[in-house]
């Protein structure tokens, strides 16, 4: 791959991430938005689901590089903020 092809797949792959951040902002402007019209156990189960999906084991944690670990907690900082907002 040339230097001409590896920017051109730099600059579209940035452009992929910038379409995933919006539309990750949307669906979680839209969750909260439908959890503020559940019950407060129905929210209970939907905050306990989340913060399963976000858990980082201690597996992961001993395997996993610096990099990737900073960006899984920095993902469930943003679900913390969420079911901040939720609750």
């Amino acid at each position: 791959m040339n230097e001409h092809e590896l920017h051109q797949l730099v600059l579209s792959l940035n452009q992929q991430v910038e379409n995933n951040a919006i539309q990750s902002l949307v669906m979680r402007n839209l969750l909260i938005t439908l959890c503020n019209t559940l019950t407060t156990a129905q929210k209970q189960q939907v905050m306990a689901q989340m913060r399963t999906i976000h858990q980082i084991s201690d597996r992961e944690r001993a395997v996993g590089d610096r990099q990737q670990l900073a960006i899984l907690d920095a993902s469930r900082r943003e679900m913390e903020v969420m079911l901040h907002l939720i609750a």
